[in-house]
């Protein structure tokens, strides 16, 4: 299939990570005899840029799309057509099967949409095209939408994964830069078990990885290319949540520990993952053994309302219960948070915060940035238009405008989404991911030097600034007393990041030796 030449665009936002799901594709289609090239692109790279760097003499060029680069991608796509329209355009990706009906309708220059795990519909797509290529076919496949097929589609579900991505974002870099970055690998198919209200990931039967396939994975990148952490970037590493799964990723602990490696790891986990019995304790022991150091979980909220919103099927105290499991074992709780909705109360976003501050969180954003996201076909969608909560228009399908319910909350969170939000964002050093970057290079360079006293001291000062001056919106809710004193609020965290910043250089200058 020498004649048959794919391009595969990935588009990111952050270089040290690559695409897993584009990289898997590759993976599968190269052991089928596709010629499959792959090019990685920086987001802030302009659309012109992208296509003066690309060869125009391919059959197909497919793109991997997120939210954050649907534009730039379809921007790509048009350009590509104008200067050569017998290009195939292929859009994948979670955002292109959830919305493949609008991407069709505004795109003209996209050809076809695979929806789910793109391994069979992509190979079946290949196949019709090679063998057919004078033809003007039909693509009948459940997975494959097209401008001609507007019956209802569904999106493929890999059950066995036996096949290895592609090393190609690794291959063409430096030992250096390579050693900055994160493989990423699940440890199943994608799906989540999940139910909550504002999700737009897939649902779906679990069928889990060979844990050997695993092992191979994480030997390949870090003998041959220098990769020092790992990221597991199932929704929950312990789906469904039961002794199985546990007793599993022991077994993978056991596997990694025999490597004997000096890696970091990081996973997901919901708040129900973890309980209080030794089973539980065996692993969270294993996992720090071998190397884990963040755990990411989806708490979403401080108060039962807002859990009960949101279908988390948890409980406060399951949200206490895993961070205070977690931080006994050495492991950092990094926390997702969604303190902002469109059903918030003072007295929710004041539960809210005294949740944060129980856990002694210091991540600001989990204080600040934490506005729900409501996409059009998830279930909080449908109750906030009954409610005629619904701002957005009809053919608006993401990031959807809502109002609150109640009014006495409004002035407050416009101030943040529209004064403090922009502030916050500026910053490019943050205390908690310096943290955790500072504890993975402990275990990867012995002449790493440390730090604890100072985050430790740098941890209690930055609660105690949040409780003083964030206190004032969500205690006291007196706005006007807050832009009096806030100044003093931002200059604390700007005078933060000079010394965040040092401790960040100093740690990336260990991976030049």
């Amino acid at each position: 299939m020498k004649n048959y030449k794919i391009l595969f665009i990935s588009i990111n936002n952050v270089w040290r990570y690559g695409n897993i799901g584009m990289d898997q594709l590759a993976g599968y289609l190269r052991k089928k005899g596709f010629e499959i090239d792959i090019k990685y692109f920086s987001n802030k790279k302009k659309a012109e840029e992208v296509v003066n760097e690309l060869n125009l003499d391919y059959k197909m060029i497919a793109f991997s799309i997120n939210n954050s680069n649907y534009n730039k991608c379809c921007e790509i796509a048009k350009i590509i057509k104008k200067k050569n329209k017998s290009i195939f355009i292929e859009f994948g990706g979670g955002f292109s099967t959830r919305y493949y009906n609008e991407v069709l309708q505004e795109n003209k220059e996209v050809d076809f949409v695979i929806l789910g795990d793109g391994e069979k519909p992509f190979e079946f797509l290949l196949e019709k095209l090679i063998n057919f290529p004078n033809e003007r076919i039909r693509i009948n496949h459940s997975s494959i939408a097209t401008h001609s097929e507007f019956e209802k589609k569904y999106e493929f579900l890999n059950q066995k994964i036996e096949h290895l991505p592609i090393f190609d974002y690794y291959e063409k870099d430096s030992k250096f830069k390579n050693s900055r970055k994160v493989h990423c690998i699940q440890t199943k198919n994608n799906i989540c078990t999940g139910k909550c209200t504002f999700c737009t990931e897939r649902h779906g039967k679990i069928f889990y990885k060979d844990l050997d396939e695993i092992i191979e994975q994480i030997k390949i990148v870090h003998e041959k290319y220098g990769v020092k952490k790992i990221f597991f970037t199932d929704d929950n590493i312990l789906d469904p949540n039961d002794n199985f799964a546990k007793l599993r990723l022991i077994e993978l602990c056991k596997k990694i520990e025999k490597l004997d490696y000096k890696l970091a790891f990081q996973c997901y986990m919901k708040a129900i993952s973890i309980k209080n019995d030794s089973l539980d304790d065996e692993l969270l022991k294993y996992m720090k053994k071998v190397g884990f150091v963040e755990v990411f979980i989806g708490l979403e909220s401080g108060n039962q309302e807002d859990l009960e919103l949101y279908n988390k099927l948890t409980t406060v105290e399951d949200n206490y219960n895993i961070i205070n499991k977690l931080t006994q074992h050495g492991l950092v709780p990094i926390i997702g948070f969604i303190a902002f909705n469109p059903y918030s109360t003072l007295d929710r976003i004041r539960k809210n915060f005294r949740f944060l501050c129980n856990i002694k969180c210091t991540y600001l954003f989990n204080y600040l940035y934490s506005f729900v996201v409501i996409d059009k076909y998830v279930p909080l969608y449908k109750k906030i238009k009954k409610d005629n909560l619904l701002i957005s228009t009809e053919n608006e399908y993401i990031n959807i405008k809502y109002k609150y319910k109640n009014p006495e909350v409004k002035e407050i969170l416009d101030y943040i989404k529209y004064e403090m939000l922009p502030k916050l964002s500026s910053f490019d050093y943050e205390l908690d991911w310096i943290y955790y970057t500072y504890l993975e290079h402990q275990i990867w360079y012995e002449k790493a030097k440390n730090y604890s006293k100072v985050f430790d001291k740098m941890k209690t000062e930055n609660l105690e600034i949040i409780k003083k001056y964030l206190s004032i919106l969500f205690e006291e809710n007196n706005l006007d007393k807050f832009k009096k004193v806030e100044e003093e609020f931002w200059s604390y965290f700007k005078n933060q990041e000079i010394i965040l910043k040092n401790i960040y250089e100093e740690l990336i200058e260990l991976h030049r030796n």
